[in-house]
């Protein structure tokens, strides 16, 4: 078996709980990482869609959908 880095992230609306996660390969991790971190505005420490507006969140997403990584959503 393979070992495999597991990030995850949840988030809480009324009724409803969902919790989103990506798997992948620790070799793969920096090159990932750094392909996040350049999607960071000059002064962002972090990406969090909470803090962005509608524009910027359709942008990330965009940006993120063209990363090589499976996302699983759990509700």
């Amino acid at each position: 078996m393979t070992a495999l880095l597991a990030y995850v992230d949840e988030s809480e609306r009324p009724g409803r709980y969902l919790m989103c996660s990506v798997l992948i390969e620790p070799a793969h991790a920096g090159g990932l990482r750094r392909q996040v971190k350049k999607l960071l505005l000059p002064g962002q420490a972090r990406l969090h869609f909470k803090k962005e507006g509608n524009r910027r969140r359709r942008e990330l997403a965009s940006a993120l959908l063209d990363l090589d990584v499976v996302a699983s959503i759990f509700i």
